[in-house]
């Protein structure tokens, strides 16, 4: 076998051991799957990793085979939502600000129109009122 291919199936091998090693309840299913598929690539190859494949289908059966799947799954699910809505309070905070300086412009408008509008009101009202 090529020593490039063997160091870049050692290395690839050695990186998804610590993948396995580090994975956490929210690793997920596809990425487990695409690490299995990997090592089974390399068994045929001749590489001895079949614990690793063991280790990783105890990881598999534990996070979405057994009874703590649900919460699990609701838990990510659960994060991912909350990432999501925190991310979009900036940008609703940022249209605030810009509702508030709009309606501030519309009072300081609304406020030097009202004295011209009641010199208007008092004229109509002395029109109205005037004995013909």
């Amino acid at each position: 076998m090529c020593p490039k291919l063997v160091a870049g199936m050692i290395g690839e091998t050695v990186s998804i051991a610590a993948k396995i090693k580090n994975t956490k309840l929210t690793t997920a299913k596809e990425e487990l799957e695409k690490w299995d598929s990997i090592l089974r690539a390399f068994e045929l190859l001749g590489m001895k990793v079949g614990f690793l494949r063991d280790r990783k289908h105890l990881l598999a059966t534990f996070l979405f085979e057994s009874e703590a799947e649900p919460a699990i799954q609701s838990y990510v699910k659960s994060k991912y939502e909350l990432e999501r809505v925190e991310s979009k309070i900036p940008k609703v905070e940022e249209k605030l600000k810009a509702l508030k300086e709009s309606a501030k412009k519309c009072a300081n408008v609304l406020d030097s129109l009202r004295h011209k509008v009641e010199t208007y009101e008092n004229i109509f009202k002395y029109v109205v009122g005037a004995p013909s």
